[in-house]
């Protein structure tokens, strides 16, 4: 669910974050060893790009399951949508409430020691992970704060919201993830889960959601022949 589209990483046109030559190098490197030579190779993509049929690879948008496009676009009600991969902020996220009880927080996470929906003070929820409860949430709320993880912050491209991206601390290829997104006008990302950065960005945010779900309409005929040719076949 959070993995970045590793193959995209292989096209020219990918938009690295600046500095980190070595890891570039390794990321590189260990993608092309993921695929078979020969193999096509399908690079998920928040935004069309040239396909390199030389190199076998495609570039191709994001498979969304069915649930999203079953959800009403353009609603917007007063609270955030937090997913907490790191419990530990969980303290963070109830101060900085306190400063601000008049947005509500939805947050989901993993801790099974708090029951679910425990709400230390009015308009704080804390929620188990639940994939249609989260995402039935993102269709209504203001903004969403998540890691950089591809799918999600598709979704929220998809419904119109705007994101706070907080890359996995050390996980290269979420940082990737996180500029790309942000180069597309996703949203903005941040080291740390900074609230009061994504309420300073929600005034300005311009959604390419219109550009994004034409993209995403493309998904089966971008996809569909390739998993229906042979990879034996040469590539026209």
């Amino acid at each position: 669910m959070h993995r970045p589209p590793v193959f995209f990483f292989l096209h020219p046109d990918y938009p690295f974050p600046p500095g980190f030559p070595l890891q570039r190098r390794l990321v590189r490197l260990f993608t092309r060893l993921t695929a078979p030579p020969g193999a096509r190779k399908l690079a998920l993509s928040f935004y069309e790009a040239p396909d390199l049929p030389e190199r076998r690879l495609f570039v191709v948008p994001p498979l969304l399951r069915p649930e999203l496009f079953e959800l009403p676009l353009d609603r917007t009600e007063n609270f955030l949508l937090v997913y907490l991969l790191n419990r530990g902020y969980a303290d963070d996220l109830i101060r900085w409430h306190t400063r601000h009880p008049e947005i509500g927080l939805h947050v989901f996470w993993d801790n099974t020691e708090r029951p679910d929906g425990w709400s230390p003070h009015p308009g704080l929820v804390f929620h188990h992970l639940n994939d249609r409860l989260f995402l039935e949430k993102m269709a209504r709320c203001r903004g969403v704060v998540t890691t950089a993880g591809f799918e999600t912050v598709a979704e929220a491209l998809y419904l119109g919201k705007p994101v706070l991206m907080v890359p996995v601390e050390g996980h290269f290829e979420q940082r990737c993830n996180a500029h790309d997104a942000e180069r597309f006008g996703a949203g903005i990302w941040s080291p740390r889960f900074e609230l009061d950065r994504l309420l300073a960005f929600l005034p300005h945010y311009r959604s390419p959601s219109a550009a994004f779900r034409r993209w995403v309409a493309q998904a089966p005929m971008k996809i569909l022949p390739h998993l229906t040719a042979s990879t034996l076949r040469p590539v026209a």
